[in-house]
């Protein structure tokens, strides 16, 4: 029987299935992610760079906010699939894999120059053939962006067979939205002069179909957008949510916050039943 080993901060770990679900890859709180076949055994692991296997200290840094298995975009016997890691740092990293062969480096890119400060959540969905990425904002919030993806640092970006490997989708409206929020100098200061109560997106999911993406605010909002040229479609505050403090009754009640705050009631997972 296969046996995970304790994870100083479970909550940063995350796992999933390769597209024939002959492996399971599971990404630990250090960076590590760990691959097991059908038998339960450790059939590999790939490390992160610069990583110290012996040392005492966890290194959280290299924690993962994405990882993704896709068909190979390399036609190739040898390999099965690949996978797509993400940390918060926006680096992406992306390998060929097989349960017999191992694994084998197939490219690495970088979000950092669309998001300075990171990335917060990253999702993929077949259909479209597309990641979409949100993190915080680099210039601040413009009328001309109300509406698009680009208003709360929503991204999407298009896989490449071929160097680069991903490019950032826009469509003509929005290109021209942020051309003109760029005209103001003002809104494209960097992030020291930017609002540190800003609301960002911290977990996104799309739906069965691939029409439509949830998110979830770090305001405790929710709000749904079109794909695959992220419009928005519905904004739901905390407070417009049906039952939003309802509370867990196996709870005490000083557990819950009380008076104004009410962010023991934000929502933390959001997932789709159906699209309708």
């Amino acid at each position: 029987m296969a046996s995970i080993a304790k994870d100083a901060s479970p909550q940063l770990r995350k796992l999933t299935w390769s597209p024939d679900s002959s492996m399971l890859a599971v990404a630990h709180s250090n960076g590590v992610v760990s691959f097991y076949d059908l038998l339960g055994s450790n059939v590999f692991n790939i490390y992160p760079p610069k990583f110290q296997e012996n040392s005492q200290f966890v290194d959280k840094r290299n924690a993962l906010v994405f990882i993704g298995f896709l068909q190979s975009r390399r036609k190739s016997p040898k390999w099965s699939a690949e996978i797509i890691l993400v940390d918060y740092h926006g680096n992406l990293y992306c390998y060929l894999v097989s349960p017999t062969d191992g694994y084998q480096q197939s490219h690495a890119f970088s979000f950092a120059q669309h998001y300075r400060q990171g990335v917060l959540a990253v999702a993929y969905h077949q259909s479209h053939n597309m990641l979409f990425v949100a993190g915080p904002m680099v210039m601040k919030n413009s009328d001309s962006l109300k509406g698009h993806g680009s208003s709360i640092g929503l991204s999407a970006w298009r896989l490449l067979n071929d160097h680069p490997y991903y490019r950032l989708a826009l469509s003509t409206d929005e290109e021209q939205a942020i051309w003109e929020a760029k005209q103001s100098w003002w809104k494209w200061v960097p992030s020291l002069t930017s609002n540190p109560k800003q609301s960002a997106v911290f977990k996104m999911q799309v739906s069965p179909t691939g029409k439509l993406l949830a998110c979830l605010h770090s305001c405790g909002s929710i709000s749904l957008w079109h794909l695959p040229a992220i419009r928005l479609y519905k904004y739901w505050p905390l407070l417009d949510q049906p039952h939003y403090n309802a509370q867990n009754p196996q709870h005490s009640k000083g557990s819950y916050s009380h008076g104004s705050d009410n962010s023991s009631y934000q929502p933390v997972v959001i997932n789709w039943w159906t699209d309708q």
